[in-house]
């Protein structure tokens, strides 16, 4: 049985509840229970860049940022473009190119869980444990998550088995970036 919802303040959450029974001799039942936040770890840097270009809310309806190669392994410079809405349709109304280095330091910056979605996610276990645990079983479980507090990747809990090394874990709201992404950048 998995019951799953979009964050209610967060677009990019997903809060899960995941429990898997297998039934055994007479009455002995064996219960696994998974539970955990699903989402983008990075910010929306869309306010950075805007800022850097003197742009302000209302001078465009959408925006998409892209890095830009040009037959090099490093991205040479980022388009910010500007569109204005028209029904269903984007308008496109300017393109602004930014060097890469400067680029590089408004893009989106690594946040993991941040705890306002680690909040909200014990509020929407509060309301949905008891469906899959009695309800003193689903007390007890979420007070011994609040007591905790500590985020794991499971990317990190894979290539960590791998390594023979000790899955890293880290306060909500103090997440570093994932082992694949620190293993890419060296």
């Amino acid at each position: 049985t998995i019951r799953a919802i979009r964050s209610q303040k967060e677009n990019n959450s997903i809060f899960v509840i995941a429990m898997s029974m297998k039934f055994g001799e007479g009455n002995k039942t064996e219960k696994r229970l998974l539970l955990g936040v699903a989402c983008y770890a990075y910010d929306d840097p869309t306010k950075r860049f805007m800022d850097y270009l003197g742009l302000k809310e209302g001078d465009f309806d959408d925006s998409y940022i892209t890095n830009c190669y040009s037959g090099k392994d490093e991205c040479e410079y980022t388009m910010f473009e500007t569109y204005a809405k028209n029904g269903e349709e984007l308008i496109p109304l300017n393109k602004y190119k930014i060097p890469a280095e400067i680029a590089e330091e408004l893009d989106s910056k690594f946040v993991g869980v941040p705890k306002e979605t680690f909040e909200e996610f014990i509020e929407w276990l509060k309301e949905n444990l008891h469906d899959f645990i009695r309800r003193e079983e689903a007390k007890e479980l979420i007070k011994k998550i609040q007591g905790n507090k500590k985020r794991v990747n499971q990317g990190d809990t894979y290539i960590a088995s791998k390594l023979g090394i000790e899955t890293p874990t880290s306060d909500i709201g103090k997440q570093e970036e994932p082992l694949m992404i620190q293993m890419m950048k060296g």
